[in-house]
């Protein structure tokens, strides 16, 4: 499963890296893609293990506001660009 999320209160890098690695240790997540000029992130993962609502707590936790904005099939991932 893929889901998009707007993340707020990332203001560096190491905002972004923080929150890509803190997720990519939750047991479930395949990878993490965060946006940092874009904020969000896009987040692969297995289901059964994880949820959405996992995701925004635990970013919620690194004290950022995290909200899910899409749930989409994975063999339709967007495009996230690099700046």
């Amino acid at each position: 499963m893929h889901t998009d999320l707007i993340v707020r209160g990332m203001h560096c890098i190491s905002c972004k890296n923080l929150i890509e690695e803190d997720l990519s240790d939750l047991p479930g997540v395949k990878t993490v893609l965060v946006d940092l000029y874009g904020g969000r992130a896009h987040v692969e993962y297995d289901e059964e293990l994880v949820t959405p609502k996992i995701l925004m707590q635990e970013i919620a936790e690194l004290g950022y506001q995290a909200e899910v904005t899409e749930r989409r099939d994975p063999a339709h991932p967007p495009e996230l660009e690099e700046r």
